[in-house]
């Protein structure tokens, strides 16, 4: 059995050819297509590789070069119970989503709102903060009754509030109205008080996906997904 001295959890065909260049590209790719086939290694993507058994969320962050946020930040972060198959990774690029073992790994891209992020065991994940803000810039990932039911478990403190509102505020106008609206009922007064003002002072209506259902006047937003509701369920 051959055995593979990589360390990293996610590595390329370049990698693994030098740590065997004593190897022709033909042997390269034999002893390769026969790790694969002796599922000691997966095959991500074309020239990507890990380990067998390798951590969904380690390799997520390593092939994407990104950080865990929406719901499986929240598992990570002992706010969420359930375990998932399904990775939600941020990265500044749009990219296709992998499967391997079972997991399908979903990059989700954030541009120039990638930052926020702490370390868990080594896996680069969003603060609760940036979570929260995160499932508000793309609401088509969010999960937002587990969002409801973290804050429940684990309240914000003020220095978090604090946190969320600058995330808030460098994001873009449909942003903050969509997490004003979602939070007034928990957040502290000044908070919806500010984000309230910059909802009304700016042009044009937003929605979570299309300008249907309830209009809240006072966010000119669409409640098109009765957001409350999950609320209201936790």
């Amino acid at each position: 059995m051959v055995k593979i001295n990589m360390d990293a959890e996610v590595f390329t065909y370049n990698v693994f050819s030098k740590a065997y260049r004593t190897l022709t590209r033909r042997q390269i790719f034999y002893l390769l297509d026969s790790l694969v086939r002796g599922n000691e290694l997966i095959r991500l993507k074309k020239g990507f590789y890990c380990k067998s058994g390798a951590d969904k969320y380690k390799v997520a962050v390593s092939i994407y070069e990104g950080y865990i946020s929406f719901s499986s930040a929240l598992y990570l972060q002992g706010l969420k119970s359930e375990v998932e198959n399904t990775v939600f990774v941020c990265t500044k690029n749009w990219n296709k989503a992998i499967e391997f073992g079972g997991v399908k790994i979903i990059p989700v891209s954030v541009s120039n709102f990638f930052y926020g992020t702490s370390p868990i065991n080594g896996i680069l994940t969003a603060t609760f903060p940036k979570i929260i803000a995160d499932m508000f810039y793309r609401p088509k990932y969010a999960s937002y009754f587990d969002m409801y039911r973290a804050i429940n478990l684990r309240k914000l403190k003020e220095k978090e509030w604090e946190e969320l509102y600058l995330y808030l505020k460098d994001s873009n106008i449909s942003t903050i109205r969509r997490a004003g609206y979602s939070l007034e009922s928990m957040a502290p007064g000044w908070f919806t008080r500010k984000l309230r003002e910059i909802a009304v002072k700016s042009g044009g209506v937003s929605s979570f996906f299309r300008k249907k259902g309830r209009f809240i006047r006072e966010w000119r937003l669409y409640n098109d997904i009765n957001i409350k509701r999950f609320e209201n369920e936790i």
